[in-house]
């Protein structure tokens, strides 16, 4: 692992997952998610005309027989979305699986490297915490003068700050300095799922595109679920997290 990398999925967990008696048992980092849920399309939003027809005609499921065809991009085209890296389904909009996503902003996209992390307390999603914007007090003299005086002041303390960066000649790798602690990212708990919602975790099979793929199953007491497509074609890769959820390993 090289300095520059970011820190590994369960050393961002595991400050955050800390109740009373709760046990990190295991994290992952995946981005790209989309629904198969009853109703809605892959994007999570409902399906309409001849989008809900083909759904149909493949018994509901999205299953993502071609990412093309769902979104109006062929087979090939460089513009189609990226692949699907978790995927949250359901028997109907509103069910566990689709409520949690909410939480996650739009699907899709590939910019957030969330944390998918479950404990003996429950399964979790970690992502980027919300910036707070320190409110800056209103001066009560709003002249003219003033106004030129504080931008002066602004822009001299940022030509100081430039300058001592570029007098800094420390090594970096990535966000971290030489001679500092390791940056620690700020990340929250976005969404959850307590323990007693879930019925089981197992390897199971996905179909992506015109294949199946293995992936981990989190099942929910309603019938939805959450599956996470890793990047592997080896079922015992799978077997080994299953085996860290039920404490073995």
């Amino acid at each position: 692992m090289s300095f520059s990398h970011p820190l590994g999925p369960a050393t961002v967990a595991l400050p955050l997952l800390d109740e009373p008696g709760e046990r990190l048992l295991w994290a992952t980092r995946l981005r790209t998610f989309y629904f198969d849920v009853d109703g809605l399309d892959a994007r999570g939003e409902p399906k309409k005309g001849v989008l809900e027809r083909a759904a149909g005609a493949v018994g509901g499921s999205v299953a993502f027989l071609t990412l093309g065809a769902i979104f109006g991009f062929p087979d090939g085209d460089s513009d189609k979305p990226p692949p699907p890296e978790v995927i949250f389904f359901g028997p109907a909009p509103g069910c566990l699986a689709h409520q949690a996503a909410g939480e996650l902003g739009e699907s899709g996209k590939t910019g957030i490297r969330w944390v998918w992390a479950l404990s003996t307390h429950r399964f979790a999603v970690l992502g980027p915490a919300p910036v707070e914007q320190p409110e800056e007090p209103r001066e009560p003299d709003d002249s003219v003068l003033k106004k030129a005086f504080s931008l002066g002041r602004g822009i001299g303390k940022g030509l100081k700050e430039a300058a001592r960066i570029l007098a800094d000649n420390r090594q970096r790798y990535g966000e971290n300095i030489e001679g500092e602690p390791i940056a620690m990212p700020r990340y929250s708990v976005h969404t959850e799922f307590p323990r007693e919602r879930i019925t089981g975790v197992a390897v199971a099979r996905r179909r992506a595109g015109r294949r199946e793929q293995p992936c981990l199953r989190v099942s929910l007491v309603d019938g939805s679920g959450v599956d996470l497509l890793m990047a592997t074609t080896d079922p015992d890769d799978l077997g080994r997290l299953q085996a860290l959820t039920n404490g073995v390993g």
